[in-house]
């Protein structure tokens, strides 16, 4: 009986280091998807900023053509 008691304590352990060790990988998974779509955002910033550039340009280069 005791025997029985400290198989099933051991594999409730192996288990319980199982999921912590999953835990532990979806964690630097959930941390590297965040770093990417942060990456993402940043580029789309940077487009933004560029349209507008580049849309004030057009807006110049028109009121050149129109005088």
């Amino acid at each position: 009986m005791l025997a029985q008691i400290e198989n099933e304590s051991e594999n409730s352990k192996s288990q319980v280091i199982e999921v912590s060790a999953f835990a532990t990988q979806q964690s630097k998974a959930t941390e590297e998807i965040s770093k990417s779509i942060e990456r993402v955002v940043e580029g789309a910033m940077e487009n933004a900023i560029i349209a507008r550039q580049t849309s004030t340009v057009a807006d110049y280069l028109r009121t050149l053509t129109t005088r």
